[in-house]
């Protein structure tokens, strides 16, 4: 199953349906998440997404370039994201919800560690992202962290963090 769906409509709207098929696809899915793009391709000037994750997704902490910065706008569920230095310390865990006090929306810049955990069953969010994309180029990841072909190694990572939330 493809865990991206790009829109090819000039006018699109995300409803309660269209949110619920899309965590749908991401529990379905081996990966644990899923988006669905609200831009037409790569090549958008700006990328958003309503991406869906599960507490099973896991992926290794990341950055993007100098001038690729990243808002997260909560929609459903639970998100912790960590914001670490550049030698893996976490220096910064951001809560969102809808519910309570926590954080409603966060923006990260370029040039930021960071990783997003589902710690709800599933959470839903919009992100936006400065485009066009280029996964090659535009998502790093750091050297002290286990690789996504180390999914044991990235599971005891995870667990790690956790733990400090």
């Amino acid at each position: 199953m493809a865990v991206a769906y790009f829109n090819n409509l000039d006018v699109v709207s995300v409803d309660n349906k269209s949110i619920n098929h899309i965590e749908q696809h991401a529990i379905e899915s081996e990966q644990g998440h899923y988006r669905f793009c609200l831009h037409h391709d790569n090549s958008a000037p700006i990328q958003e997404m309503v991406i869906a994750l599960t507490k099973h997704a896991i992926f290794p902490p990341h950055k993007h370039p100098l001038g690729k910065s990243e808002s997260i706008h909560i929609i459903s569920g639970e998100l912790a994201t960590f914001i670490f230095d550049n030698t893996g310390k976490v220096t910064q865990v951001i809560r969102q919800s809808c519910s309570g006090n926590q954080a409603k929306l966060q923006r990260i810049e370029g040039n930021t560690w960071h990783l997003p955990i589902c710690i709800s069953e599933t959470v839903v969010y919009h992100e936006t992202l400065v485009g066009p994309y280029d996964k090659a180029s535009d998502v790093i990841t750091p050297e002290w962290a286990p690789s996504l072909e180390d999914k044991e190694g990235l599971v005891t990572f995870y667990e790690q963090l956790k733990l400090l939330l």
